[in-house]
């Protein structure tokens, strides 16, 4: 089973960054949208014609000219435009071949240009639950999504091994947590990249608040306040569009329509955001151990279709790093009726804010007489 979900698991957390977390551009109104794309490198969007190629590397960003390249601004290149991120201005001019100029360096048998930034400057924009991509509160010990611009200087990088590291791509990546009481903790990262994060919150964070940045080597990154909670239960999405949650049979096989659930079965639920636990909480970055199971201290409800689901076990996934299972059976109820059909699954705890019912995820459930 462990292998399946470690794949199940694998891509939950890369989605696409919700669209209010992408940073806002001034583009020059002259500017034909249509035929240009847009790339960031650290703390650069170029604005590059569709007949140019692109490539990254650590301290650069090169436009290679094509072949059949048109519409030239000089030999060899072609029209680029600088946006700075912040604040969103123009960075500099349509450039042209002219080795004057300080922002390239021409070079003329390759025919490319290569733009140089001078300065690490990651973007924080928007701190979210790693489950479900919203914003809201954090729970220590928790899986949580951070959205970035310009936060590595090279490749992405998923983290192998555990504990997991507190500094990622190259070493030169940390996502940093500062509680109310003032105790700043660097966050054990799953995964980095230049545009998202995948972090656990520090266990030892106390709110009510905290504060969150990225730090590129030495230079830190924009300030965000989230609040702290104590529990905010979430269930991970396989398909956002159609609400399939992250729910496996016992052999470790995915629940949906082509093997649907049926009433008495046996299914595993995967979550964040359930909270303390006991024993408590591994060390951070550590995941749970296989031979003691860690349930969660404040009880853990699930209906499916509004009809109150057996659960028979809930707390830390063994092997894991911030991720809860909840094993629950399927009632009864839906053992009468023929066909399959998709009902809602969610969760429910009560925390020192009240009761918090987690997000919905569709369940497929095989009706037989």
């Amino acid at each position: 089973m462990t292998k399946k979900l470690l794949a199940l698991l694998a891509g939950l957390m890369l989605w696409s960054a919700p669209t209010s977390a992408q940073p806002s551009l001034v583009i020059d109104p002259s500017v034909d949208q249509s035929k240009y794309d847009f790339e960031l490198w650290r703390n650069v969007v170029a604005v590059v014609h569709d007949n140019l190629t692109k490539r990254l590397n650590p301290y650069v960003l090169t436009i290679t000219a094509s072949p059949n390249l048109t519409g030239t601004e000089g030999t060899g290149c072609g029209r680029v435009n600088l946006y700075h991120l912040n604040p969103p201005r123009v960075f500099a001019p349509t450039v042209k071949s002219d080795i004057s100029d300080p922002f390239y360096t021409p070079d003329w048998e390759l025919s490319r240009v290569v733009f140089f930034t001078n300065r690490d400057q990651p973007q924080l924009k928007a701190v979210t639950n790693a489950a479900t991509f919203k914003q809201g509160p954090v729970v220590p010990g928790s899986i949580a999504t951070l959205f970035t611009w310009g936060a590595t200087q090279g490749d992405p990088e998923f983290s192998a091994t555990t504990p997991l590291p507190t500094a990622s791509c190259g070493g030169r990546t940390q996502a940093v947590f500062t509680g109310s009481n003032g105790r700043i903790f660097p966050a054990p990262l799953f995964y980095c990249g230049q545009s998202q994060s995948n972090v656990q919150v520090p266990n030892e964070l106390r709110g009510p608040t905290a504060r969150v940045k990225v730090r590129l080597n030495e230079t830190d990154s924009n300030e965000l306040a989230v609040q702290v909670t104590d529990v905010d239960p979430s269930i991970f999405l396989v398909d956002p569009a159609a609400k399939t949650g992250a729910v496996i049979f016992l052999d470790g096989g995915p629940v949906n329509s082509s093997r649907p659930a049926r009433a008495g079965d046996i299914v595993s639920v995967f979550a964040t955001g359930l909270g303390a636990v006991s024993p408590p909480l591994p060390p951070t970055g550590s995941p749970a151990p296989f031979n003691t199971l860690y349930n969660t201290t404040a009880q853990v409800a699930a209906t499916i279709g509004g009809i109150n689901a057996p659960v028979l076990f809930a707390g830390l996934a063994p092997g894991f790093v911030g991720l809860y299972q909840i094993n629950l059976q399927v009632p009864d109820k839906f053992s009468t009726g023929t066909g399959v059909y998709a009902y809602p699954l969610s969760l429910a705890m009560e925390g020192s804010e009240g009761r918090k019912v987690s997000n919905e995820v569709m369940l497929a459930i095989q009706r037989q007489e």
